[in-house]
């Protein structure tokens, strides 16, 4: 597996304590990494899922790894999602179609 050590100087706001709800969380990412699945993480607010997240992925290597990282915030609904999507695929269609 193609994790990195990070000796880097961590601000403030990245430390990461770890306890045994991270170490599961981050044991379940890894598992997931590792298998080349997939990974949603969805759960109640302020729970630390975007800090853990992003934690995690900066200690992947970017060789190996690649990522794409989607935040949503307590607003956001589902027919925003779905307006913004459209939007998207509407932009790249009149781009690439030939009848434009």
């Amino acid at each position: 597996m193609c994790i990195r050590d990070r000796h880097s100087t961590l601000r403030f706001h990245e430390i990461v304590i770890p306890t045994t709800d991270t170490l599961k969380f981050t044991s379940l990412l890894n598992f997931s990494a590792v298998n080349q699945l997939p990974a949603l993480v969805i759960g109640p607010i302020g729970t630390g899922k975007t800090l853990y997240t992003h934690s995690f992925i900066k200690s992947l290597d970017p060789s190996c790894f690649a990522a794409l990282l989607l935040v949503f915030s307590a607003n956001l609904t589902l027919s925003l999602i779905h307006i913004c999507r459209c939007r998207r695929i509407e932009r790249c269609r009149s781009r690439w179609s030939p009848y434009h």
